[in-house]
């Protein structure tokens, strides 16, 4: 059996396995299989559906060798990938595709295999974001004030209902938690058949009360997760600052560093040094088969965000707001700061109900005199 091996780039540009290879290459570069001939044309379409998911991602590929087989009348061609999944990670590796000869020429023989090893007829592939873990803001002593605690998050599965009965759930449930049930029903409607329609999220120990009339609504749904807590709901808040998921306005500011579904910090500390508390998203390329199982491709880890140091005192934070809180809510704005004198460290920072949610300790000016 004769064969030949050829290393693409060399002075023969005629060759006509070579040729081809390159434009597949150059195709593949693209996302696509171009123009080039292929055995089976069902497969254009379904590479275009496969690689879907990786648009957004740079590719390169080359083909690096070609092995021809004359006497058979095929050949096999190394194709070199590289995927730039973040700026400085590279998804890198080599997989093969059989080339044959008909009597009208060259045509590639293309399979899911020659995208990324192993993988199958039915494969999909798809990238997830990894997630880190937040920092947490301590206080003195090194004390957690700021941690992931336990949350439930109340809203309206909607695999569980389906026509009018979707409007029916959504507004019992925000009679039930308190929100706003116009803009919730209408959010309940436009979001999709699976969704998960959030409304609020609550404490565990706040959530309580809430159960027994929410479980009787159809299609009710409370998840549990974490979220970074002070210790209670009023401890140091307007100082502490507080989580949510972040805002369009501040998505097209971060440059990229935020995005849709991110949570971050939305006021006091946390927005202050959200890009130190956050960390960095990692991302993982993956495959589901039809078996739904799903496997992990390659992988850039998250980056965990770093703890934010106070002098807070837990005891001394605690005694300032019992002590505004004998003003009432319906008394006279106030705030009280404890500073020691030895080294200007902020102690305590409490506003009183009469702030209307101020941070009158941090901010707030009086004349002097």
């Amino acid at each position: 059996m004769a064969s030949a091996c050829s290393a693409l780039g060399g002075d023969d540009d005629t060759d006509p396995a070579a040729d081809l290879a390159d434009d597949l290459a150059a195709a593949l570069s693209d996302h696509s299989l171009g123009e080039v001939p292929l055995g089976d044309e069902a497969q254009r379409t379904a590479f275009e559906e496969l690689v879907a998911p990786l648009d957004e991602v740079p590719a390169a590929v080359a083909a690096s060798s070609v092995d021809v087989v004359e006497e058979e009348g095929w050949a096999d061609v190394t194709l070199t990938w590289r995927w730039d999944v973040t700026a400085d990670a590279a998804w890198e590796y080599d997989t093969s595709v059989r080339l044959a000869q008909d009597g009208e020429g060259w045509r590639v023989q293309w399979e899911p295999e020659a995208l990324v090893p192993d993988l199958a007829e039915g494969d999909m592939l798809g990238l997830r974001t990894l997630t880190p873990q937040r920092g947490d803001i301590t206080g003195a002593g090194g004390v957690a004030l700021v941690t992931e605690r336990p949350v439930l998050r109340y809203g309206l599965d909607k695999t569980k209902v389906e026509g009018p009965q979707v409007a029916r759930s959504a507004g019992r449930i925000a009679r039930v938690l308190d929100v706003d049930a116009a803009s919730y029903v209408e959010r309940a409607e436009a979001m999709g058949p699976e969704a998960f329609v959030e409304a609020l999220v609550l404490r565990e120990d706040d959530a309580l009360d809430v159960l027994p009339a929410f479980r009787k609504v159809p299609g009710a749904l409370a998840v549990r997760d974490t979220l970074p807590l002070a210790p209670t709901r009023e401890f140091a808040a307007a100082l502490l600052g507080r989580v949510g998921p972040a805002t369009a306005e501040l998505v097209e500011a971060s440059d990229g560093r935020v995005v849709a579904g991110d949570e971050v910090g939305l006021s006091g500390l946390q927005a202050r040094y959200d890009e130190q508390l956050s960390g960095s998203r990692g991302i993982a390329v993956v495959a589901r088969d039809d078996q739904d199982r799903l496997r992990t491709l390659f992988e850039v880890a998250p980056t965990d965000g770093a703890d934010l140091a106070t002098t807070l005192d837990p005891g001394l934070q605690q005694r300032a707001e019992q002590a505004l809180a004998t003003l009432g809510d319906a008394g006279p704005a106030g705030a009280l700061v404890a500073i020691r004198p030895s080294d200007g460290a902020v102690l305590a920072s409490a506003n009183g109900a009469g702030a209307g949610g101020a941070d009158l300790a941090s901010t707030g000016q009086y004349a002097p005199g």
